[in-house]
C-alpha cells in the first residue's frame, strides 16, 4: 500500500468515526497531493509524497506561529 492509499483509507476511517479534525486534516493534505499528481500527470513516488507532507506541515506550523504572534489564538487553533 502506498502513502496515498494509506491517506485515503485513513480519511474514510475518520469519516466513518465522525472525527472531524482528522477528516479535515487529511483532506487538507490530500488536496495538494492530488494537485501535484495532476501537475506531474501521474502518480507521485513515495519520496515526493513525503516531501509534500513535510512541506504542508511546515506551512501549517508557520501559520500557527504567525497567528499566535499576531494575537489571533482563535485562528492558530
Amino acid at each position: 500500500m502506498d502513502a496515498r492509499e494509506k491517506l485515503q483509507k485513513d480519511l474514510q476511517a475518520a469519516m466513518k468515526a465522525g472525527d472531524a479534525v482528522k477528516r479535515e486534516t487529511l483532506r487538507t493534505l490530500l488536496t495538494p497531493l492530488t494537485n501535484a499528481e495532476v501537475e506531474k500527470k501521474g502518480a507521485l513516488d513515495e519520496d515526493d509524497v513525503v516531501k509534500l507532507v513535510q512541506r504542508e506541515a511546515k506551512k501549517r506550523r508557520e501559520a500557527i506561529e504567525a497567528f499566535t504572534a499576531g494575537g489571533r489564538a482563535d485562528r492558530a487553533e
